[in-house]
């Protein structure tokens, strides 16, 4: 018993420790990132917020909810371990903080295998500081063009350039060698039951030129575009190609695509009645998660 307050010497030492926390709390800001965070669909992502100047936040509460879920809780820690039982089931084992580095302030939250459900807003609380932040997921999906042939003739060719499963709903651009847009059939866009485009569009080329074309898909929201290149070539021997124009044989021989989104993926058309076809897929992009400022 504390004799000149006449209150018990715990009561006092509990509230001197509260008042102390609740001063280094008030003494620091939440801050997130203000720009959204972009991730592709299957990949990982980290959710940046942390406060300023840093203080130890292991043992406190800390927040991640998402607006509009029902339960809203993405993720609940306390006193050092996560709350499964506040989770929404659809974050079930996709989700945690950085134990290390919430000695330090920072409560950014690692979602794995990104869905496009998981896209939106996500609001990180620490209540006893009375802090709150929001962060935006951007959530994007891509795939490589794929070009086939959809008739060949002595007088041309027309290719269609086609590419399935992006979003969001991309636009595909038909260019030439030095990057001019080209004139072409109309666009076709169709979002299948999951959620996801396909894309597509035709190019007639005639056989007056030696030129080189490319296949462009580009999503400026996710900063990601995927480019399939093609050469087109007109036999030297035209009077050959004229005897054999009737029955145009088309052979189409591709490799299976690697992991690297910088390889080349040879595609190769050979049509030896009228012309040939040579090309190679390329990928500008990547999935960004922002570091910690």
């Amino acid at each position: 018993m504390d004799c000149e307050s006449g209150l018990p010497a715990s009561f006092l030492w509990t509230a001197a420790v509260l008042v102390i926390l609740h001063s280094s709390a008030g003494d620091s800001d939440l801050i997130c990132y203000d720009q959204p965070i972009i991730a592709l669909i299957g990949n990982d992502v980290t959710l940046p917020c942390h406060l300023q100047p840093g203080i130890n936040v292991i043992d406190w509460r800390v927040e991640w909810t998402k607006p509009g879920l029902d339960p809203q809780h993405v993720h609940v820690h306390e006193e050092g371990r996560m709350l499964y039982q506040t989770q929404n089931p659809s974050f079930s084992l996709r989700t945690r903080l950085f134990m290390d580095e919430l000695l330090q302030g920072n409560v950014s939250m690692m979602i794995f295998r990104v869905t496009l459900s998981d896209e939106g807003t996500y609001r990180c609380t620490i209540p006893s500081a009375h802090k709150e932040a929001l962060v935006h997921l951007r959530v994007g999906s891509v795939s490589s063009p794929a070009v086939t042939s959809l008739n060949i003739s002595s007088g041309g060719v027309v290719l269609r350039c086609e590419s399935a499963g992006w979003y969001p709903e991309p636009e595909l651009l038909w260019l030439d060698d030095e990057g001019n847009v080209l004139s072409t059939g109309p666009p076709e866009s169709v979002r299948g039951p999951d959620g996801l485009y396909t894309v597509r569009r035709n190019l007639s080329v005639d056989q007056t030129h030696r030129r080189n074309f490319i296949c462009r898909v580009q999503q400026e929201k996710i900063n990601q575009n995927r480019e399939t290149h093609f050469n087109i070539t007109v036999p030297d021997n035209k009077h050959e190609t004229r005897q054999k124009e009737k029955q145009p044989e088309v052979v189409f021989l591709t490799e299976a695509e690697t992991e690297n989104p910088d390889s080349d993926q040879q595609i190769q058309i050979s049509n030896p009645d009228s012309f040939s076809i040579r090309g190679r897929k390329t990928s500008r992009g990547r999935n960004h998660t922002r570091p910690l400022t």
